[in-house]
């Protein structure tokens, strides 16, 4: 079992989220493995989310809707 673990910070419009994560979710977890065909596993991402103008210690975790 491996764990490879990397963070992105993006700043988008609060009614853009949706959207940018379930863009996020679709390069990183299945775009990916077609270039890169030496990716085997499954990618799974988690995303967390901090109100507008909210510091780190404020995110919460979000599900990435489908």
């Amino acid at each position: 079992l491996g764990q490879i673990h990397d963070s992105i910070l993006a700043d988008c419009p609060p009614d853009e989220v949706d959207d940018y994560l379930r863009m996020a979710q679709r390069i990183m977890t299945r775009e990916l493995a077609k270039v890169w065909k030496w990716l085997i596993v499954p990618l799974q991402i988690e995303a967390e989310v901090s109100p507008v103008n909210g510091s780190w210690h404020e995110k919460k975790g979000y599900a990435i809707a489908v």
